[in-house]
C-alpha cells in the first residue's frame, strides 16, 4: 500500500455530499490571497508593520493545507491547523501596543506567549479565547475528542484510516469558515496602514464572498444550533 497515491475513503463522499461548503472555503482562500497581490513592495513603518505579513502568510498556508486535509477526513489535523489562525489573530491584533510580544517574535526575547493573557489584553478571552481557542486545542491535544474521532462507533473498533462523518466535516467547515473571516479583519486592517485606499477596495472586491458567508453560518445555526 503506497500512502501517497492512495485517496482515504472520505474523499469522495465529501465532495459529493458537501460541493458548497467546498466552494465557499476555496473562495474565501482566492479572497483572502488576493490582499497580498495589493501589497506590492512594503517600507516598514514599525514593527509590528514587520509581524503582521508574516502572520498573514503563515495564515494563508495553514488554510491552503487545512483545505485539503477537511476533504480527505483528517479532521484532528485540520482543526489543529486553523487553531494557527486564532493565534495569529491575537497575535495581529495586540503586536503594535505589546513591546513584549514583538521582542519576543523578532529576537526570540522573554517567555513563550500565553495566548490567554493576549486574548484578555483586548477583551477577547471569553468569545474567542474561551470559546474558539480552548475548542480547537481539544483537538490540537489528546482528549476524549481526539481520541474519539479514531473509534469505529458502530464496532468500538480503532479507525486507523480516516473515514467520512458529516458532522465532523462540517465542524471543519465552521472553524475555517469563521477562522478565516478572523482573518480577514487583519488583512483589512493591514491594508489600511499601508494605504486606506487599498482597504476599501480589497473589502468591496471580497464583499460578495463575505455576504455568503454570513448566510452559510446562519443557515448551519438554524439547521443544528449553536455549537456547545
Amino acid at each position: 500500500m503506497d500512502i501517497f497515491e492512495m485517496d482515504t475513503p472520505a474523499v469522495e463522499p465529501t465532495k459529493e455530499y458537501h460541493k458548497a461548503e467546498l466552494l465557499l472555503m476555496l473562495d474565501l482562500i482566492n479572497a483572502f490571497g488576493s490582499g497580498f497581490s495589493l501589497i506590492g513592495k512594503l517600507e516598514f513603518k514599525d514593527e509590528s508593520q514587520r509581524i503582521i505579513p508574516y502572520e498573514l502568510t503563515k495564515s494563508l498556508h495553514s488554510l491552503q493545507c487545512a483545505f485539503r486535509l477537511s476533504i480527505s477526513g483528517y479532521y484532528s489535523q485540520t482543526i489543529t491547523l486553523l487553531r494557527q489562525l486564532t493565534e495569529s489573530w491575537l497575535i495581529c491584533k495586540n503586536c503594535k501596543e505589546n513591546p513584549e510580544l514583538r521582542a519576543y517574535l523578532l529576537e526570540g526575547k522573554g517567555d513563550r506567549l500565553n495566548f490567554f493573557k493576549l486574548a484578555e489584553s483586548i477583551g477577547a478571552e471569553k468569545i474567542i479565547y474561551r470559546g474558539d481557542f480552548v475548542f480547537q486545542s481539544k483537538f490540537t491535544h489528546s482528549s476524549s475528542i481526539s481520541l474519539g474521532i479514531l473509534k469505529e462507533r458502530a464496532t468500538e473498533t480503532l479507525r486507523t484510516n480516516p473515514t467520512y462523518e458529516k458532522m465532523m466535516f462540517l465542524a471543519c467547515a465552521e472553524v475555517y469558515i469563521r477562522n478565516v473571516t478572523l482573518m480577514f479583519e487583519c488583512m483589512y486592517e493591514f491594508l489600511a496602514s499601508i494605504d486606506k485606499n487599498l482597504a476599501v477596495n480589497w473589502d468591496k472586491q471580497t464583499s460578495e464572498v463575505a455576504k455568503r458567508t454570513g448566510d452559510w453560518q446562519r443557515e448551519l445555526r438554524n439547521k443544528y444550533g449553536k455549537p456547545k
